[in-house]
């Protein structure tokens, strides 16, 4: 790939470890809610029936949504907007194609770019013009920091309301 793929593939790297987190939080917030043994909430949460990130997000808004204190409610709505917001970002790292990109003058960043977008062979991804949307060094850089921000607030979303 050349020039700039191995500062791409760092900002990958980053992202996707960083996610790891996002991923452990919302484990521990199943478990913690679903009061279940440690063991059953494991196979539920990363079984089959689980594996996409939507079924997890659906199941993880269901408990909070149905939880009978107001304050977890309340506290959970931004939580959920963050967490729906990153999945779109998370799943175009986890299933992308590199490439060069050459970006008109009207993006503010006209040339060719490294960066990553969805399967070329995947036409369902492609818009009316023939275009893949790609994401670029900034915003793998920005979405892992978002990924690490949203981790934190998902612990301490934890400490506050699930009961030890």
């Amino acid at each position: 790939m050349g020039d700039g793929a191995d500062e791409l593939y760092r900002a990958l790297g980053k992202a996707l470890a960083r996610w790891q987190y996002v991923e452990t939080g919302m484990f521990l917030l199943f478990h913690g809610l679903s009061l279940c043994p440690f063991e059953e909430s494991s196979r539920q949460f990363f079984g089959r029936e689980m594996w996409p990130i939507e079924v997890k997000l659906k199941t993880l808004n269901k408990i909070c949504r149905d939880h009978p204190q107001p304050d977890v409610r309340e506290h959970w709505k931004p939580l959920h907007k963050d967490l729906k917001q990153h999945r779109d970002t998370r799943n175009a790292l986890a299933h992308f194609e590199p490439g060069r990109f050459n970006l008109p003058p009207e993006t503010g960043r006209g040339g060719i770019q490294l960066g990553l977008s969805p399967q070329l062979l995947d036409l369902t991804k492609r818009k009316a013009d023939g275009r893949v949307e790609a994401l670029f060094m900034e915003e793998i850089v920005q979405a892992a920091d978002e990924f690490l921000i949203t981790a934190r607030a998902l612990i301490e979303f934890i400490e506050t309301h699930v009961p030890t």
